[in-house]
This record gives structure tokens, sequence and C-alpha cells, in this order.
């Protein structure tokens, strides 16, 4: 039997997380030195802000557990876009065959990182050893994609350069085709995988998963008030980029939660506040739409009357919508909670309605036991004075 340390080998999470913080670096480094464009600074400056909590919460993973994937798949999912945002900024690749790389190709590789975390979170290890095809397949996919992509004539146009002799437009529409199944076949894969881990994963980690499906959770939500907003409003930029900045930042966010157990259990009030918010937002959004259209139709000479109506309405119904929805989703998604308020509701009500003091103290334990859930409790009362 060995008596030395174990050795666990080169920490290759923690050198690929450093290659693409490193990578990111440089290019942005040589980006701004090379001089920007006013065009492309506001989207810079976006894509920064966007990607930095990810780059930064996968670099802290990766300081406390070197050897954890998960790290290095978050510091991906914020640095790839950095990198292909800035990529062809450098005036040393201008007008090369490396500028069709932000403009044509940069979704795939955007794809990578979070198709792989979920194959492996939160161990950073595969189901199975079966499951380790799908690890294999998502970038075999994705070069597909990228194949596919390259291979066709209207890109390189489309990048302001003359393409090379390439194969017959079949060609390139089959190998479109097929990497485009195999993309949707990997995502398909992807959630099962998440699905069959939260199933036969213990409470531990079932909540970590939990964790997971939040961070993934606004997006989706942001996507549906956008759309609603340009329904409603036309226009969806704000609601639209403001969700895509809280996805941004709760992804991370929740990543680090389910890792590092900190704050695990309040993954129920998580939800909860989530859910009311995104419904609560929503139905403003829609008074506000109701009474600008109707006051704009009634008084069509006075448009500002209409939206400070909108907007005092809307602000007056905000917080009475925000207590009805919330009470209504924490019986749902938040039980415990809810009960606990109704018991302790219930007995400050016994109290200011005169309760005999003599059953107080068996009320309290009744109270603190359903509540608390202590394994032991005891009360300690002074006495009658005289």
């Amino acid at each position: 039997m060995s008596t030395g340390p174990h050795r666990r080998g080169v920490p290759w999470a923690a050198v690929v997380g450093a290659t693409l913080i490193l990578a990111a670096i440089t290019l942005v480094v040589s980006a701004v030195a090379s001089g920007i464009t006013a065009g492309t600074v506001t989207s810079v400056l976006i894509t920064v802000v966007v990607t930095t909590p990810s780059i930064v919460v996968g670099a802290l993973l990766l300081l406390r557990r070197p050897f954890l994937w998960v790290g290095a798949q978050l510091v991906a999912v914020g640095a790839v876009p950095l990198i292909t945002t800035v990529w062809a900024i450098p005036l040393w690749l201008a007008d090369t065959v490396w500028t069709i790389v932000p403009s044509a190709i940069s979704w795939p590789f955007w794809l990578i990182a979070p198709l792989l975390l979920a194959f492996t979170f939160p161990d950073g290890r595969a189901l199975s050893r079966w499951w380790r095809l799908a690890l294999w397949a998502v970038p075999a996919v994705v070069a597909g994609c990228l194949a596919g992509i390259l291979l066709s004539p209207s890109e390189w146009r489309y990048s302001g350069l003359e393409p090379p002799p390439l194969p017959g437009e079949a060609v390139t529409t089959a190998v479109s085709v097929v990497s485009m199944a195999g993309l949707l076949g990997v995502l398909v894969l992807a959630v099962i995988s998440v699905l069959l881990r939260y199933r036969r994963g213990d409470d531990v980690e079932r909540l970590q998963v939990r964790w997971l499906g939040l961070g993934f959770l606004i997006l989706p939500i942001g996507m549906v008030l956008a759309l609603v907003s340009a329904a409603l409003l036309g226009e969806a930029a704000v609601i639209g980029s403001v969700f895509l900045a809280a996805t941004a930042l709760a992804l991370p966010l929740a990543i680090w939660v389910a890792v590092t157990r900190h704050g695990l259990y309040e993954i129920a009030r998580v939800v909860s506040r989530t859910v009311s918010y995104a419904i609560v937002t929503a139905m403003v959004v829609g008074i506000y739409a109701v009474v600008v259209t109707s006051v704009t139709w009634l008084l069509p000479g006075l448009p500002a009357l209409g939206v400070a109506l909108a907007t005092l309405v809307a602000a007056a119904a905000a917080l009475p919508a925000l207590r009805l929805v919330q009470r209504r989703i924490d019986r749902r998604f938040d039980r415990a909670h809810y009960d606990a308020d109704e018991v302790v509701g219930a007995f400050g009500e016994r109290l200011r309605t005169g309760t005999d003091p003599l059953t107080t103290p068996d009320d309290l334990t009744r109270a603190v036991e359903r509540t608390l859930q202590p394994t032991s409790i005891g009360i300690w009362t002074t006495g009658a004075r005289r």
C-alpha cells in the first residue's frame, strides 16, 4: 500500500480556464491598442459586461477546486463570446480569412461550454461511460456546424471576402442538414442528462440541479416578456437587454451556490421570488400598454396624459399584485415558508384576541415545533411577580 500523498495529476481544468482567460485578455488589449472604431465600442462594452460574471465566478471556482471542470466550463461560457466578439478588431487581422469568424461562425463556439456543462454538472463527470460519448459528440457536432458555414459561399461574401473553391451546393446543404440534426440531438440528450441526474441523485444533488435550472430559467422568461413587449408596445430591446444581463449574472451565481453549497437550501424561496416578479412584471407591462392604448384612443390629442396615467395606474397596481401573486406562488413553490407564515400569523392572532396566559407556553411550543422543527425545545419563565 502506498504511503505517499495521492497524486491527482495535472489540473487540466485550471489550465484550460487560465488559457481562455489569458486569450480573452490578450485579444481585448490588442483590440484597444489597435484602435476600436466608434461603431464597435458599444458592442464590445456590452459583451464585456455580460461575460465578466461568468469569467470571474468560473475563475473563483477554479481557485477553490482546480480539478473541477465546471469552473473551466463556466469560464468558457463567458470567455468564448468575448473572444469571438473582439477577434477581428485588431488591425493585424483585418482583410484576412479570420474576419469570417466573428461575423459567421461565432455562434457554434458559444454552444460548446453550455452543452458540456449540462452533461457534467455538478461534479464535472458524465453520468456513465456511455454518456461520455455525448461529451465527444458536442465538439463533433460543433465542428460539423462550422464546416457547413465555411462551405457556404454566401457566408464568405457576407464577410466581404472572396470564397475559395468550394464543393457543390448539394454537399454544403447535406453537411448543414446533418450538422443541425446532430445539434438538435445533442440538445435533447443534454436535457435528458439533466433530468436523469435529478431523478437518480440524492437530495443535495437534486438541489444543485434545481439551482442550475433556475439560472437558465430567466432567459426563456425574458424572451417571453420581450415578445409581449414587442406585441403590445412595439419595443422589446430594453426588456430583452435587461433579462440578458440578468441571465448573465444569475447563471454563474446559481452555479456558484450549487457547487459551493452556500445557501443551497434557499432554492425554494429564490424560485418563488423569481416567478412572482416575472408574473408581476408581465402584468404591469400589460396594464401600462392597455391604459396607454385606451387613453390615446379616447383622447388622441393628449398623448402625454395617456403616458402619465398609465404610469400612475401601473405603479399603483404593482405592490398589491406582487403581494397577491407572491402569496399564491409561495403556496406552490415555497410551501415550508408559506406554512411557517400561517402558523406564526395564527399564533399572533391568538395573542391579540386575549388567549388565556396559562395556554400561551403550549401555543408557543407548537408554533416553534411546526415552523423550526427543533430536536428539543424548552421554555424558561421568570414566574409570577408579587
